[in-house]
């Protein structure tokens, strides 16, 4: 699969933009957060995360790669790699190996 190019930037409150401006995804909006503070912060922090996705996705990759290198190797950090490989597949439409 290939990924809209980060960074993904928060415009409006709500929207996730690409530097060129291209709408990755939104949250919620003007109507369904007029005056409803609780909707507008979670749709807010819905963004944020979002926006971060890109920059996830490569922080778990690289982690992976330092454990494929011998560098964790204890029961715990492979069990967290297996964690973020799950995540990786996942954004990348894999199935789990449940």
């Amino acid at each position: 699969m290939k990924y809209t190019p980060a960074p993904w930037i928060i415009k409006h409150e709500f929207n996730i933009v690409s530097q060129t401006g291209r709408l990755v995804a939104g949250c919620g909006g003007h109507q369904q957060n007029f005056n409803e503070d609780d909707n507008r912060n979670e749709n807010m922090a819905n963004a944020q995360l979002i926006s971060a996705s890109p920059d996830m996705y490569e922080a778990l990759k690289n982690m992976i790669n330092i454990f494929d290198r011998g560098l964790l190797i204890d029961s715990f950090g492979r069990r967290i790699c297996d964690e973020a490989i799950a995540a990786l597949n996942k954004a990348d439409g894999k199935k789990s190996k449940d």
